[in-house]
């Protein structure tokens, strides 16, 4: 892919634009558990998209979501994909993209789930992750007006239970079939995107938005949908890969986040902040926990050389040592904002 496309190399940015536009005419959501590309390369699903050439109608190339500009700077190359940065507002971000790579969601689940998708549901409610969930859905109840809460790209179902359980009116949006089935036993779930559901403008307390915003076409008309269901003074909650982290910065390629194949935008407080002060929300929370020095699932082949020959005792005890660290820089591994919508 690189030969055929060229990028200019001069760093640069500016100001982010204060309109509402959608980028894309749709945009869809990945599930919250996928594997990396060599493992959907294993099984065939990336395997025939990638051997195309960019020109294809298998790929699109996008101008920056943020602010429109089309003159990027290349990040990265990995499998393939093209990550790069826009010299205007400095959001990173995939093209030439897969045109249809939201559409294998299901085909992720099963991967990931070995095909068994009750057995992964289960597990995704085991009462050491329960616990963490309720104390989230907890925090959110200074919020509690309507009672409603949101929660985009619900999975499984675990967090809405988890919102059941400390008194609030729970609602769940889910594109893929096998795990939104599971989760509308129990659950009010809408099976699509949220342009696309029949919610009520300022329906809603508290819009959650986990592992989902990295995933979709448009993160702009994402946020611009959460604000129209979203009820004045409503909280919207994002965790999301820090880009700007210590972890991306030290591992590189080898960062598991860098997956073009569903993973096509990458923020930073800088550029996630940009998008919500612009479409109406004031920042009230923002905090980045955790650094990962190596990549567990990864070869120690791919680790930097100075940490392909410390135990895992010695990383783990080396990364709570630099936690405080990283959380006080802002430089941790998983970007968590708060944001209030305009009164």
């Amino acid at each position: 892919m690189g030969e055929d496309i060229q990028y200019s190399r001069e760093p640069g940015h500016g100001i982010l634009e204060s309109d509402c536009y959608r980028a894309a005419q749709n945009y869809d959501i990945h599930p919250q558990y996928y594997p990396d590309t060599e493992m959907l390369g294993e099984h065939g699903i990336l395997k025939s998209l990638l051997g195309t050439s960019p020109r294809s109608p298998k790929w699109e190339h996008v101008v920056c979501d943020l602010c429109g500009n089309d003159d990027p700077t290349l990040w990265l190359e990995k499998d393939g994909f093209h990550y790069v940065r826009c010299l205007r507002c400095g959001l990173v971000y995939v093209t030439p993209r897969l045109r249809d790579h939201l559409l294998q969601q299901d085909n992720f689940y099963k991967i990931v789930t070995a095909g068994n998708l009750e057995a992964a549901a289960e597990r995704d409610q085991n009462p050491r992750r329960m616990k963490s969930l309720i104390q989230v859905a907890r925090s959110y109840l200074t919020y509690k007006r309507i009672g409603a809460l949101l929660d985009v790209g619900c999975g499984f179902g675990a967090f809405l239970e988890a919102a059941k359980s400390v008194g609030w009116k729970a609602y769940g949006v889910e594109v893929a079939i096998g795990p939104a089935n599971i989760a509308a036993r129990r659950h009010d779930v809408f099976h699509s995107c949220l342009s696309d559901a029949p919610y009520e403008p300022n329906s809603f307390d508290v819009v959650r938005l986990n592992n989902v915003i990295e995933h979709v076409l448009s993160p702009r008309a994402l946020v611009c949908d959460v604000r129209r269901v979203l009820r004045p003074g409503g909280l919207l909650a994002i965790s999301t890969p820090n880009v700007e982290s210590f972890t991306a910065a030290l591992q590189g390629m080898g960062w598991r986040y860098v997956q073009g194949g569903h993973h096509i935008y990458l923020f930073g407080l800088k550029t996630l902040g940009k998008l919500l002060e612009a479409e109406g929300f004031k920042l009230v929370r923002v905090s980045t926990p955790g650094i990962r020095l190596i990549d567990r699932n990864g070869s120690r082949e791919t680790r930097p050389f100075f940490l392909r020959k410390p135990t895992g005792r010695a990383v783990k005890w080396a990364e709570r040592t630099l936690d405080l660290a990283a959380r006080i820089a802002l430089k941790g591994h998983r970007l968590r904002i708060r944001a209030e919508k305009a009164a």
